[in-house]
């Protein structure tokens, strides 16, 4: 078995991370060097975050961001940052060799060679277009039943043509079975993720894709329900069934939240109007990361108010960049008041306007990378952003161990002996005195 040190050298060298970044929504600038240079330069969807990336003489890819000299390090410190893993301890460490171990050999998409042969009945709603994908209807559902899924959740109407299993071979010419999630844009079947218990990538192009259940309920649904993933979806619904059949539509971006995705969200709210929308990412830094590009990119019911950008989410701080939409009736100097009062008057908060280039100013908001913070951020854009939006957080890390807790203490409640006493059967009452 390799050891720790040996691993993280592997993961430097590996792990190719200019598609790694370009998973995580950068994209190349050709402008400034080609694809296969000795440096290329990549930029995040809203280029205020700019990377450099080069192969070292030893083999590891390394990346500096030329605009913050603190931004630099290894895809193993990307990952540190992104988790927000804390690598003084063995918890962080073990949370980033797991993220990686995912990863390892799986960042760049594979080709296949296969049509899709089954596509969903029409009664299930939007209908996968055959792409290049080996997917076979869903008859072994061991990994989902091994992660806590229900067969009863699994046969929901919700989730019919949701889920799929597909074959896979491997090194040694053992046959798997894996689960698969189709992810879908405007053109039909863009990618899917491939779970099973060691595994979990993504196969295809996620750009705008996105997992999204059935719509099958009358008239709008209730609430359209947006997570990482197609397990916490199910799991959710199996903690939390909806009031009413087909009252929640449930949307998974597959992890990171790319830069065509909230665009793909938008889309669904104004075909599907419900009544909210819930932001159910994990409970954890990049969960709240998502939950604040998603309340300044979506709007329910309404023409959008603000926008907002994350422009930089390291340890050494968050950026916030907002510009109150055209017409919308909000100043920046409202703005910069709304913050100040939720953030409070902590002296590692800096809040500016910048001078308008066009129309309104650009009002940069800078504070500490910390929970208390992430969390008086999001209550300032949900009172800006007003009404449809609200947050919903599982207790657990995210929505799957959330389900592993509640039937943790189903299983300790179904065990405890019982207390009631009984009556006028073989077991009386004891009598004292």
């Amino acid at each position: 078995m390799p050891t720790a040190a040996e691993k993280l050298d592997a993961y430097r060298r590996d792990i190719n991370l200019i598609d790694f970044l370009e998973g995580e929504g950068f994209r190349v600038n050709p402008k400034k060097g080609p694809r296969h240079g000795k440096w290329v330069l990549l930029q995040d969807a809203d280029g205020g975050r700019k990377l450099l990336v080069t192969r070292a003489a030893s083999g590891q890819y390394q990346f500096f961001n030329p605009e913050d000299d603190r931004d630099r390090g290894t895809i193993v410190d990307y990952v540190a940052a992104k988790l927000g893993a804390d690598l003084r301890g063995k918890d962080g460490w073990r949370q980033l060799f797991e993220y990686l171990d995912r990863h390892q050999g799986h960042v760049q998409p594979v080709a296949t060679d296969f049509l899709f042969p089954n596509a969903p009945p029409a009664h299930t709603g939007s209908v996968c277009s055959p792409v290049d994908f080996s997917l076979k209807p869903l008859t072994d559902p061991a990994y989902l039943l091994s992660r806590g899924i229900t067969e009863k959740t699994l046969g929901g109407a919700e989730f019919w043509g949701k889920i799929f299993n597909r074959d896979h071979l491997d090194k040694r010419g053992f046959r798997h079975t894996n689960t698969v999630f189709p992810l879908e844009d405007e053109s039909g079947l863009a990618g899917i993720v491939i779970r099973n218990r060691h595994a979990n990538y993504i196969n295809g192009n996620k750009a705008g894709g996105l997992w999204v259940s059935n719509a099958v309920g009358e008239g709008p649904p209730a609430e359209l329900f947006v997570c990482e993933s197609p397990i916490d979806a199910l799991s959710y619904h199996q903690v939390q069934p909806p009031d009413l059949p087909g009252g929640r539509v449930y949307v998974a971006t597959a992890g990171t939240l790319s830069a065509a995705q909230p665009r793909a969200i938008q889309t669904l709210i104004d075909r599907l109007r419900p009544e909210r929308v819930v932001l159910a990412n994990d409970n954890d830094p990049s969960g709240m990361r998502y939950n604040l590009q998603l309340l300044g990119a979506l709007s329910v019911g309404k023409p959008p108010v603000l926008e907002a950008r994350v422009t930089r989410f390291a340890a050494a701080g968050c950026l916030l960049a907002l510009r109150p939409a055209p017409g919308c009736g909000i100043s920046t100097d409202g703005l910069a008041q709304t913050l100040a009062r939720h953030l409070g008057g902590d002296n590692r908060i800096d809040i500016r306007a910048l001078p308008p280039s066009t129309g309104e100013s650009t009002l940069t908001v800078a504070f500490p990378r910390e929970r208390p913070f992430l969390l008086r951020a999001e209550r300032a854009l949900l009172e800006v952003c007003g009404g449809g939006l609200e947050i919903r957080r599982p207790v657990e890390k995210d929505w799957n161990d959330e389900l592993a807790a509640v039937q943790r203490r189903q299983a300790r409640q179904a065990l405890a002996p019982s207390t009631k006493p009984t009556f006028g059967g073989r077991h009386q009452p004891r009598r004292f005195g």
